[in-house]
C-alpha cells in the first residue's frame, strides 16, 4: 500500500512538471526575440491594391495562420508586439500538449500518457513551434483533436455523433493550416471503421450514418472553399516551390535537424527509450495504431520528398508514445530488481529525467544569457555549441531592431541606402520606409547611388549566417571605420554596430 501511495505521489509530481513545462517553455520570454525564420512570411501583409482573398490564394500553404494574423492586425496594424502576435500560436501549442495527454490516455494507462505528454512538452522542436508565428502548432492541435474525437466517437455513445462533427471539422481546419494534417487521415479512417463496427447493429444506425455523411460533407466544403480556387489558380511562384520540394536534392537531414533542436545527450536518451519501447509494445492493436499514425508521414517525408525540413514532426507524436513505453518498461525493470525497499530510486530517476529535460529546454529556448545557438552555451558540465543551420526558429534572438529603426528614421536622410549582413526580409519589416536596402550578398557599390553616403548595419550572429558586408568581415570594418553606435546585450556582448560612411569614405571601395 505504501509503495502504491508513493507511486501516486510520483504521478502528481509528474503532472506538476508537465503543467509547468507546457506553460513556462512556451510563454516565458515569448516577446524577447525579434521575428525570425518564416515568421514575417506568416504575417497578414497584403499589398495596397491586393484583396485579402487574393493575398490568401497567393500563398504557398493554407490560410489559417494568415487569418489569425489578419485578425490580430485589426488591433495592431504594425505587428508592433512580438509577444501578442505569437500568443495565439503559443496557446495552440499549450492546448496540443494537454490534448495529446488526453488522447494517449484513451489508448493506454496513465503512466504511458504522462510520460508521452512530458516528452511532447519538453521536445525542442515542439517548443520552438510554440514560440513562433507559424502554422505548425495549429496544425498539430487540430490533428490531435481530430484523432481524439473519432477515438471517443468509436467507443463512447455520448460522443458517437458529436465526435464525428468535431473530428471532421478539426482535421479540415488542420489541413487548411497546412497539408501536413492529411497524415492523420489513415488513423481517423481506422476509428471510423471501429465506429461502424460498434454501432452498426443499433436501430438508429441509419441516422448515425446520416450524421457521418453530413460531418464529412462539412469538412469537404470547408476544404473546397479554399483549395478549389487555390489549385485552379496556381501561379509559377507556387508551382516552382513544390517542384523544388519534390525534385531538388537540398540535403535535408531529419536526424540532423532533430539533433539541432534537441542536443546530443537528449538524442541518445531518445534512441535508448525507443529501443526499449519496441521491446515492450507487444500488443498488435497498439502496433497497428502507431503504424497507422507514424508510417505514412515517415515514408512521405523521408523517401518521397526531398528536403522535408522540419515537417518530419508529423511522425514524432507516435514515437513519443513508443518512448513512453520504453520509460515505463525501464521503471518496471528497476522496481522489480531493486524491490519495494528501494522503489524510490526508479521513481526519483523518472522525476529527475523530466526535470533535466525541462531544464535543458529552459536554458536553450527561454534563457538568453548567452543566446543559443548563436553562441555556445554551457549548462552545468554540458557544452552546446549550436552553430550554423539555415532557417532555424524559436531560439532567443534580439538585435534591437525597433530601436535601431527609430534611430535611423529620426537621424538619417531617407534617401541614404542601407546595407546589412542580416536577412533582407527581416530588415525590410523593421524598416517600413522607402529606404533602399542593398542585397545581402552584394559585393560592391558599382551601381549604387552613394552621393549621400551609406548606412552599414553589422549584426553579430545573424539569422542569415552571412559574415561579410561588401566582401569584408567585421574586424576589417572596425579597423577602417568608427561605428556611430553599438548595441550590446545585458552582459555587454556586442549585438549590432551601426556605421555611417560618407561618399568620400566610400570612394576607395569602388577601386
Amino acid at each position: 500500500m505504501d509503495a502504491e501511495k508513493n507511486f501516486s505521489w510520483v504521478y502528481v509530481l509528474l503532472v506538476s512538471i508537465l503543467v509547468i513545462s507546457v506553460f513556462w517553455l512556451r510563454l516565458a520570454n515569448l516577446g524577447y526575440s525579434n521575428f525570425q525564420g518564416d515568421e514575417i512570411k506568416a504575417l497578414c501583409r497584403p499589398t495596397e491594391d491586393q484583396s485579402i482573398s487574393s493575398f490568401l490564394l497567393g500563398q504557398r500553404k493554407g490560410p489559417v495562420q494568415f487569418l489569425v494574423t489578419c485578425t490580430y492586425k485589426l488591433f495592431d496594424a504594425e505587428f508592433s508586439n512580438e509577444f501578442f502576435v505569437r500568443l495565439p500560436f503559443s496557446l495552440a501549442s499549450i492546448l496540443s500538449a494537454f490534448v495529446f495527454y488526453l488522447l494517449t490516455r484513451q489508448f493506454f494507462n496513465k503512466w504511458i500518457s504522462i510520460y508521452a505528454a512530458l516528452l511532447f512538452a519538453t521536445n525542442g522542436l515542439f517548443i520552438a513551434f510554440g514560440r513562433i508565428v507559424q502554422y505548425q502548432s495549429i496544425s498539430i492541435l487540430c490533428s490531435l483533436i481530430g484523432i481524439y474525437s473519432l477515438k471517443r466517437a468509436s467507443e463512447d455513445p455520448k460522443w458517437k455523433i458529436f465526435g464525428l462533427y468535431l473530428g471532421s471539422i478539426s482535421v479540415a481546419i488542420g489541413i487548411l493550416a497546412h497539408f501536413d494534417s492529411v497524415f492523420v487521415l489513415p488513423l481517423m479512417a481506422y476509428f471510423l471503421y471501429l465506429w461502424w463496427l460498434n454501432y452498426r447493429d443499433e436501430r438508429q444506425f441509419s441516422t448515425y450514418c446520416y450524421h457521418l455523411v453530413l460531418a464529412i460533407l462539412i469538412a469537404v466544403i470547408l476544404l473546397a472553399i479554399f483549395y478549389l480556387p487555390f489549385v485552379t489558380g496556381l501561379n509559377e511562384y507556387q508551382t516552382n516551390y513544390w517542384k523544388a520540394r519534390i525534385t531538388k536534392d537540398n540535403g535535408s537531414d531529419s536526424l540532423y535537424i532533430f539533433r539541432y533542436y534537441n542536443p546530443d545527450p537528449i538524442v541518445y536518451g531518445y534512441v535508448f527509450i525507443l529501443i526499449i519501447g519496441l521491446y515492450r509494445i507487444s500488443s498488435r492493436s497498439n502496433l497497428l495504431l502507431l503504424n497507422l499514425w507514424a508510417v505514412p508521414p515517415f515514408i512521405f517525408m523521408e523517401f518521397l520528398v526531398s528536403g522535408s525540413g522540419t515537417h518530419f514532426y508529423t511522425y514524432l507524436p507516435p514515437l513519443f508514445i513508443l518512448g513512453a513505453f520504453g520509460i515505463d518498461n525501464l521503471h518496471k525493470w528497476m522496481t522489480g530488481y531493486l524491490g519495494k525497499r528501494y522503489s524510490w530510486i526508479p521513481n526519483a530517476g523518472v522525476i529527475l529525467v523530466f526535470i533535466g529535460l525541462f531544464s535543458i529546454s529552459h536554458f536553450i529556448y527561454v534563457d538568453h544569457n548567452p543566446e543559443y545557438p548563436w553562441r555556445p552555451k554551457n549548462i552545468s558540465r554540458l557544452r552546446f555549441d549550436g552553430g550554423y543551420m539555415e532557417g532555424i526558429f524559436g531560439f532567443p534572438y534580439f538585435r534591437d531592431w525597433r530601436e535601431i529603426s527609430g534611430l535611423i528614421l529620426e537621424n538619417y536622410d531617407p534617401d541614404i541606402a542601407l546595407i546589412t549582413n542580416e536577412k533582407s526580409s527581416l530588415v525590410r519589416f523593421y524598416f517600413p520606409s522607402s529606404r533602399s536596402i542593398l542585397s545581402i550578398h552584394q559585393k560592391n557599390l558599382a551601381d549604387t547611388d552613394i552621393e549621400k553616403g551609406l548606412i552599414v548595419l553589422w549584426v553579430e550572429n545573424p539569422q542569415s549566417w552571412v559574415f561579410k558586408i561588401l566582401g569584408m568581415r567585421h574586424e576589417n570594418w572596425r579597423n577602417h571605420f568608427q561605428p556611430e553606435i553599438e548595441f550590446r546585450d545585458s552582459k555587454g556582448r556586442l549585438n549590432t554596430s551601426l556605421y555611417y560612411l560618407t561618399s568620400e569614405e566610400l570612394e576607395p571601395m569602388f577601386k
